[in-house]
């Protein structure tokens, strides 16, 4: 399968990101053991000023996140490794809003930022009932390959690099094993972690085990 080919962004997401700085600018300040940087007044607009996300944006809880991971992110939208279909309107605004961080120590600064912030717990009101053994079973059995980068229970890695699935929403779990399975995320030359996804995710058979596994990693309890 072609790698997709990169765009630039609509017009629509420009303006969605202008409103997203208007909005963020305008929300009060909010007392923290530590101060929020600037350039995470931009970021808080969708994500939170706890890094709490916002499904109705499609912004994923970033509190407790590993630094390393959030600014490679960061990095990988600004270059355009990330977001590089126009279809993409959550990413295509990522893509804008990183460039607003014109240096590594910027995107650092948040990185370092967010992942300081409290852990919260997933909501996830749409498995509020209990899971069924075989479902379970099914997913624990295909996160048997996840395991040895993001843990034994999704909790993360720091040598790999990988990111505490645990602390993410079912919506956004989803949509990223999706994305990955379809090539709108991880099909670039040159994203060497995004590509190891894609090949992984892609053993997955079918929607039904995909689901069976997000349901499993969601039944795991973050620290």
């Amino acid at each position: 399968m072609a790698a997709p080919v990169r765009v630039r962004a609509s017009q629509q997401t420009a303006a969605i990101t202008a409103v997203v700085c208007l909005a963020a600018l305008s929300l009060p300040c909010v007392a923290q053991d530590t101060p929020t940087p600037t350039p995470y007044l931009v970021c808080s607009g969708c994500h939170g000023q706890q890094g709490e996300g916002n499904a109705d944006l499609k912004a994923p809880p970033l509190a407790g996140q590993s630094a390393t991971y959030v600014a490679q992110q960061l990095a990988k939208f600004k270059s355009g490794q990330r977001a590089y279909l126009e279809t993409d309107e959550a990413g295509q605004a990522m893509r804008a809003i990183s460039q607003t961080l014109e240096s590594e120590e910027l995107m650092l600064n948040v990185a370092n930022f967010v992942s300081k912030l409290p852990r919260i717990d997933p909501v996830s009101p749409e498995l509020a009932t209990p899971l069924e053994p075989d479902r379970v079973a099914e997913g624990r059995k295909i996160f048997s390959a996840c395991a040895g980068c993001h843990g034994e229970r999704g909790e993360g890695s720091a040598i790999a690099n990988a990111p505490p699935l645990a602390l993410l929403p079912t919506w956004y779990l989803t949509k990223a094993l999706q994305d990955f399975r379809s090539g709108a995320r991880g099909a670039l030359l040159g994203d060497h972690e995004g590509r190891t996804m894609r090949a992984l995710v892609r053993l997955i058979p079918d929607d039904e085990a995909l689901l069976a596994l997000v349901a499993y990693i969601d039944a795991q309890e973050t620290d």
